[in-house]
């Protein structure tokens, strides 16, 4: 006669020490797996994925799953638990870092001087709308533009011979009345041709 399952389970556990059933199911073993290793590399989650040989997020992942009870105690010692926030982006700011900065008083000038957004953009090297923004930016800081002052191209020979004399591209830059970038860039024109 087979006995019924109610008491085989019942004598498992008692063999096996166990006061409740929900002790042995896996999850809760490899739960408690990962709660000992993570006690053992002192709450380094990183660390302790190497030794239990799996990606950090997927360690992550199940730690974010486990109940939180489990979990008391295991921050890590040094640092911080949660993650570094990530730093917003400015405008004008793309993931390789902050745009060179494009002098809103020398658009705002050329725009007084009636030269095309596409012309001003070609010449700055940025584009039209990065143009537009610096002229708006300076406009709502309280640059004032004569109309009287006529823009011109940046003298590119003028600014190789600086260049070449040792001047740096700023000394460059305020003798030509233009950024260090635009007189660097019109010397480099100048070079190519």
């Amino acid at each position: 006669m087979r006995e019924r399952p109610e008491i085989v389970e019942k004598r498992a556990l008692q063999a096996l020490g166990v006061a409740r059933r929900q002790e042995l199911t896996l999850r809760s073993a490899e739960e408690a797996h990962i709660v000992r290793v993570l006690r053992a590399c002192d709450g380094r989650r990183t660390a302790a994925a190497r030794l239990l040989g799996v990606p950090r997020r997927t360690l992550q992942r199940k730690l974010r799953t486990m109940p939180a009870s489990k979990l008391v105690g295991l921050a890590p010692k040094i640092g911080s638990a949660k993650p570094a926030a990530r730093k917003k982006k400015t405008a004008g700011e793309s993931r390789h870092g902050p745009a060179p900065r494009i002098s809103g008083a020398l658009v705002l000038r050329m725009r007084a001087s009636g030269v095309t957004w596409s012309k001003i953009a070609d010449e700055l090297q940025c584009s039209a709308a990065g143009a537009l923004l610096a002229a708006k930016r300076a406009q709502s800081e309280g640059v004032s533009v004569r109309a009287k002052t006529p823009w011109a191209p940046i003298d590119g020979v003028r600014a190789a011979k600086l260049r070449a004399k040792g001047a740096t591209w700023s000394k460059i830059a305020d003798e030509l009345g233009c950024s260090a970038l635009g007189a660097k860039k019109a010397a480099e024109r100048v070079a190519t041709k």
